[in-house]
């Protein structure tokens, strides 16, 4: 069996998210893993991150016509999970992603789905596209049902109008999110979702009907910052990292032997959008996600 596969399968067995609400980045690191030509990683991947999981309580599956009743209900994960498991050996995939995502915004009076479970789906529709297996489509149940069951904390503040097609605006808001983390080095884990999740729409929006890509942006797309007062002279003169930034064979090799979820999948997100449109903040907060998103003392697996 492939070394995705097998990591999928023991993430089945664990919960979605930590005792305390984080997300597990699990599936996503392993994934990326894989994208970054480093599979054979996945094992200290495995070992170090499944003993720090909640275990995952099945549930019995969901009628169809209760999954709009049930959405934006984190507890009813389990259920909406193993309903989707069903649903995806009878019918295509990416029709269902699209019915999922509809539906999900379609609830109202509640805060839109969990970013963190858009960026589990972008890399579970991913897995798909490299290779198809059985394994990879359960991986997608769990993260639809994630996307469903899902809430934010709080809505975010409404973004200015943005204008151009959706690649532009996916490429604006990654570029923008890429110059955030470096700008501020003290808060990378939170800033590394500015790249993340634009990297994870642009893989998601083929899969759903044109005409709603605009408003799916408009409802899943970070507010645009601030200009960011921190000073990102501190990157720049990163002797390390510069030269990291150099060599797109070291930035992969680094971030694999991080083994450190945010790292790996940081720098994975930050050199496919940079792929798409080059650009070198993208290249450089993949080289310091590599070198430097993993929290202090964390060994490196090699």
């Amino acid at each position: 069996m492939h070394e995705l596969d097998e990591a999928l399968e023991r993430f089945f067995e664990t919960d979605c998210v930590y005792a305390d609400g984080e997300p597990n980045y699990g599936p996503m690191a392993a994934s990326a893993l894989e994208a970054l030509g480093h599979g054979a990683l996945t094992t200290g991947l495995l070992d170090i991150y499944v003993p720090r999981l909640p275990d995952f309580e099945r549930g019995a599956p969901l009628a169809r016509d209760e999954w709009r009743h049930h959405a934006a209900d984190p507890g009813t994960a389990p259920a909406l999970i193993a309903a989707l498991e069903r649903e995806l050996t009878e019918g295509d995939w990416s029709t269902l992603v699209a019915v999922i995502v509809a539906l999900r915004l379609e609830v109202e009076d509640v805060p839109g789905p969990d970013p963190h479970a858009i960026v589990r789906l972008g890399y579970a529709i991913q897995n798909l596209e490299r290779r198809f297996s059985s394994t990879r489509l359960c991986e997608l149940a769990y993260a639809l049902g994630f996307v469903l069951a899902s809430r934010r904390e709080a809505d975010p503040p409404p973004s200015p109008p943005s204008t151009g097609t959706p690649a532009e605006r996916l490429t604006a808001a990654s570029v923008a999110g890429a110059e955030h983390y470096l700008a501020n080095p003290e808060d990378r884990r939170s800033a590394s979702l500015g790249v993340i999740l634009p990297a994870a729409l642009r893989v998601i929006l083929p899969h759903l009907e044109p005409d709603s890509e605009g408003s799916v942006l408009d409802a899943l797309l970070p507010a645009k910052v601030a200009p960011d007062a921190a000073d990102p002279t501190r990157t720049e003169e990163d002797i390390e990292v510069l030269r990291c930034a150099e060599d797109l064979r070291e930035i992969r090799y680094r971030a694999a032997c991080s083994v450190q979820e945010h790292a790996i999948v940081m720098a994975e997100s930050c050199l496919r959008e940079a792929a798409f449109s080059p650009n070198s903040k993208l290249q450089l907060a993949a080289a310091d996600a590599a070198l430097r998103l993993s929290p202090p003392g964390y060994r490196e697996w090699r």
